[in-house]
């Protein structure tokens, strides 16, 4: 979750067990998805739209859905962990070969399937697309779009962004569109200057009060300074893009 998304995602392997845990809550805080998941997760297997989901909804999910995602290179059950790290010991000079780790990570695995019953990527995949793929413009038609679907699905997803911070969602939004079309090298950069520029105080931003309301007083009811999709404007969102300047305290990221 979150920072352990950071040190993993980028990795040619990905590992998922029945234990793993995948969400990057950030809106839910007033922030957005960083640590270079805005660039990640406008590339996944499964479509650009699903990304879009998580990234705005920080939906959590567990192996069966890491690995239709493309979040996970392979699913493997934890007793058998152990037999995988002594298999890529035994590679020796080919463990920096991708193609013989993955290879002996499915040797160990066999043929261990995810436990499907919690999954709902692949089952709601179709109405996914159609509330979160290129067809939605804007914020406000995601809203509108899960509003026609009339489903379970779409009446949890609508409810649990509705609760999200609004300018959150508008940036972390625009950044994943952005992200599909430049290097991570490109969004990294993009993303510290977002970071910096959320760290504002109010009314500038809601990342203060998503952390009192999450961590601090933990109350989980954000008073967000602007309280709908339709109160954010283009130009408040451009802000959270625009270069560090050679005023700013930290300046640019150098990579």
């Amino acid at each position: 979750m979150g920072g352990g998304v950071g040190l993993s995602i980028h990795g040619p392997i990905r590992i998922a067990t029945e234990k793993t845990l995948f969400a990057m809550p950030e809106t839910g805080i007033g922030l957005f998805p960083d640590v270079g998941a805005t660039w990640a997760l406008s590339r996944l297997k499964a479509g650009a739209h699903v990304g879009m989901l998580l990234g705005l909804t920080g939906q959590r999910l567990g192996a069966a859905d890491c690995v239709y995602a493309g979040l996970a290179t392979h699913f493997c059950p934890s007793e058998r962990l152990p037999d995988v790290e002594a298999s890529l010991r035994a590679l020796g000079d080919r463990a920096s070969d991708a193609a013989a780790v993955a290879s002996a990570i499915s040797e160990v695995a066999g043929a261990s399937q995810p436990d499907l019953s919690k999954a709902s990527l692949e089952a709601n995949a179709a109405a996914i697309e159609r509330c979160f793929g290129a067809c939605s413009s804007s914020a406000e038609e995601i809203v509108l779009r899960l509003e026609a679907e009339s489903s379970e699905w779409s009446a949890n997803t609508l409810k649990v962004l509705r609760s999200k911070s609004p300018l959150s969602i508008k940036v972390s939004l625009e950044a994943l569109r952005r992200h599909q079309a430049v290097s991570l090298k490109e969004a990294i950069i993009a993303e510290y200057r977002m970071s910096q520029w959320f760290m504002r105080p109010a009314p500038s931003s809601d990342f203060c009060e998503g952390i009192r309301a999450v961590l601090v007083d933990k109350d989980n009811a954000p008073r967000w300074q602007l309280a709908r999709l339709e109160d954010v404007s283009k130009d408040q969102v451009e802000e959270f893009f625009a270069a560090l300047g050679p005023a700013h305290p930290r300046g640019e990221l150098q990579l």
